[in-house]
């Protein structure tokens, strides 16, 4: 059973949005309307998805960005923001690659994208819990790192060194690439380009109009390589992948 907060909303809206994901019956709404109790909710508890409906008449509930990120910090969670259409108040959140945005009220087609979005998530959910090593750990005389393998997008080599780009920022590792690729053994990242190592379920795009083929990744303006050398390899894993219904077949 998924865990589902559904912020600033009424109970007429969830009533809609509980039809709406009701084919994918495993799913608990709670719906939280006031901004105190929000912020005790997500201290105190664990959530799978957090919905946010900011109401137009409801306008002084919404979070500024900065204490919606603080709010946050211990989810973790992807976000889904419902847009009225009659005001924008997204500016005030920072778009990160776990927020996502639809229309409100749906129709067929977005019912369909918010289905695909709790299925995209479910298999990250699904795919990380069951993943031998869960987080990737790396330990130097000055620091002690821990990032959970469904915050990474990818790893590129810099020299000596490589560069770990997570949803949240970047680290550079005193670590060769070729000792990345033992470390990377049996985790979802696939190498892709001598210097690059990806997580496949952040793709957003491949252009294949140039060689190497450029990735884009959701919510992010970096971008890796995939290398005449990696095409088979990767494309046999994301044809996987589509197959499983959890991702946008790359163009």
């Amino acid at each position: 059973m998924y865990r589902i907060l559904f912020l600033f909303g009424d109970a007429t809206t969830l009533q809609y949005l509980e039809k709406a994901t009701a084919p994918l019956k495993k799913y608990a709404w709670q719906l939280c309307s006031k901004t105190a109790e929000a912020e005790e909710l997500l201290l105190s508890n664990t959530f799978h998805f957090i919905v946010v409906y900011p109401d137009e008449k409801k306008k002084k509930l919404f979070l500024p960005g900065e204490m919606f990120d603080r709010l946050l910090e211990t989810q973790q969670c992807p976000v889904l923001f419902l847009n009225p259409g009659k005001f924008s108040l997204f500016h005030t959140i920072p778009k990160r690659a776990l927020y996502e945005e639809l229309e409100f009220p749906f129709s067929r087609a977005d019912t369909k994208m918010l289905h695909h979005f709790f299925k995209l998530y479910e298999h990250v959910l699904s795919y990380c819990a069951s993943c031998d090593l869960p987080c990737f750990l790396t330990e130097t005389h000055s620091y002690y790192l821990e990032v959970p393998y469904q915050e990474i997008l990818y790893f590129e080599a810099k020299g000596r060194y490589s560069l770990l780009r997570t949803l949240h920022g970047q680290f550079y590792l005193p670590i060769p690439f070729r000792q990345l690729q033992i470390d990377l053994e049996n985790t979802c990242m696939i190498r892709t380009h001598r210097s690059f190592f990806i997580n496949p379920y952040h793709i957003d795009r491949i252009n294949k109009g140039q060689l190497p083929w450029i990735v884009s990744f959701r919510g992010c303006s970096d971008q890796a390589m995939i290398s005449r050398k990696y095409y088979q390899e990767v494309a046999k894993k994301l044809n996987e992948l589509v197959k499983k219904d959890c991702m946008v077949k790359p163009q």
